[in-house]
């Protein structure tokens, strides 16, 4: 819960409560800040006197506040609208047997546009049975009722279908991330929209195309092939804007299709357009009481700061993820991630000592970084922390470093799609051991063989941010004039080597 939760927590207690009695939210208060309390040492610090039996009712009624206070928040963000439009359904069906046919009508009118606008289908099917039911009570065209019944029932099958296939998705290749497992992902994807029978090129309302825009982004994701998914995703946001519907949609779909193009744009290198997408982003961010703005908000600063890194401005970068290291409302996976992109952008900016302090100043462990993000994310973070003690010099520690790793994330170096990163550790290692060879010829010819590189646009811009920190090695050139140059030069259309 975020400090302005609590607040409004604590407001609600005091309005449902009696005026003159403030002990709830002191005891809310005390919770908070000494969670460990015991109920003895509570009631002391309450009443002054060990009086254990007002202390419990106390905290009986302070836990029937929060579920009041949660379940007014629940339906105030729509979280459980398609509960609500079930109960307006239940309460339609109960007053037309009581021959209450006009309030009746009135609630059906209601439960039905709240399930159109939030395309819900399946509640949507719901209203309708009921007024197909009804029609002759409620002086309905039945004809006109049946057919638009059958269109939500072919939608909410089809709701269904896309959402199974997202959560199953979603699930394996959380097992992918989490495990190291390697597998082809774009026929995983593939594979569970043609079982369920999913067809990405029917007319279909915003939240549906989302959906299934999320679908093919995870194999995308997987696979770096961002420049096949740039004018899907793009194009088909822009025709539900023109077809009105994208204005109708969620807010969590609004915000999702924006950082999905976004993102896909900065990662295909076309920084002015990912920038002026990330504007029109950042119009929803500024109401973190929303769910859906909290499940966007550490990626948004993440974006916000990625952009500019690559443009010239990494002093800018580095503001900014400090800004938002001070922010409360940021989970802790959000934390994590801008933590180790400032380890990145510090050792960029040629200050190793600084990302060596980012990443040692990290509150967890590496355990505990290791359950909640993964161990390809921790091996990225093993990786720069190496290579920073590479630059400085302590070629002792950062060898011990590089032998753990080849150990430590032996599945992930032994996986198809990671064979690139087992090129980079070569490279790493020939660095420590060769400094005299980098300018030489030889040495260019082993990184060509060691470092696959992809032509044109299919390149992954984490691979060439990589590769631009060996080449400014090997040119005798600061990283980041070489990294700024290789990306604003490097032909989107032209099949060529950086």
């Amino acid at each position: 819960m975020t400090e302005y939760e609590l607040r409004e927590l604590e407001q609600h207690i005091s309005k449902v409560g009696k005026q003159s009695d403030r002990v709830d939210t002191r005891a809310l208060q005390l919770l908070i800040e000494e969670p460990e309390l015991s109920g003895q040492d509570a009631a002391l610090k309450l009443y002054g006197k060990a009086n254990l039996n007002a202390y419990h009712t106390v905290r009986k009624r302070l836990t029937r506040r929060t579920q009041e206070y949660i379940t007014l928040k629940s339906l105030e963000t729509g979280i459980n609208r398609g509960d609500e439009i079930r109960m307006v359904v239940r309460a339609a069906r109960f007053l037309l047997t009581r021959g209450q046919s006009d309030a009746a009508a009135k609630m059906l009118r209601k439960a039905r546009n709240a399930a159109k606008q939030k395309d819900l289908y399946v509640e949507l099917v719901n209203v309708l049975s009921a007024e197909v039911e009804y029609s002759d009570e409620l002086g309905l065209d039945s004809e006109l009722l049946v057919n638009e019944w059958k269109e939500a029932q072919e939608l909410a099958s089809l709701q269904e279908r896309v959402d199974l296939a997202y959560n199953v998705l979603r699930i394996k290749l959380r097992e992918t991330r989490l495990t190291g497992f390697s597998g082809d992902l774009q026929k995983l994807v593939r594979g569970e929209l043609d079982q369920l029978g999913i067809d990405l090129h029917q007319n279909l309302p915003a939240s549906i195309v989302y959906k299934m825009m999320t679908i093919i982004r995870m194999a995308i994701v997987a696979s770096k092939q961002y420049h096949q998914f740039d004018p899907l995703v793009t194009q088909a946001y822009e025709q539900l804007e023109r077809d009105g519907l994208i204005q109708k949609a969620d807010l969590k779909v609004r915000i999702g299709f924006l950082y999905m193009i976004a993102h896909t744009k900065y990662r295909t290198r076309s920084l002015d357009e990912a920038n002026e997408w990330l504007g029109k982003l950042g119009e929803y961010m500024t109401d973190t009481r929303r769910r859906a703005v909290l499940d966007y908000l550490g990626r948004y600063f993440l974006l916000k700061a990625a952009i500019p890194m690559y443009q010239g401005e990494v002093e800018k970068s580095i503001r900014s993820l400090n800004d938002a290291l001070e922010r409360k409302d940021l989970r802790v996976s959000d934390t994590l991630n801008i933590r180790l992109n400032l380890s990145v952008y510090e050792f960029i900016a040629n200050k190793p000592k600084r990302t060596l302090s980012v990443l040692v100043n990290n509150p967890l462990s590496d355990k505990e970084c290791e359950r909640h993000m993964g161990p390809e994310w921790c091996f990225k973070k093993d990786l720069i922390q190496t290579i920073a003690l590479a630059e400085l010099g302590i070629d002792d520690v950062a060898e011990i470093r590089l032998k753990s790793m080849r150990n430590h994330y032996s599945n992930i170096l032994s996986a198809d799609q990671h064979q690139r990163i087992a090129g980079f550790l070569k490279v790493v290692q020939w660095v420590m051991n060769s400094p005299e060879k980098l300018r030489t010829p030889e040495f260019e010819e082993k990184v060509e063989h060691a470092i696959q590189r992809l032509p044109g646009n299919m390149e992954d811009l984490q691979a060439m941010t990589f590769y631009c920190w060996v080449k400014s090695k090997m040119v005798g050139r600061s990283y980041y004039s070489v990294l700024v140059e290789t990306v604003a030069t490097f032909g989107k259309d032209r099949i060529t080597d950086y």
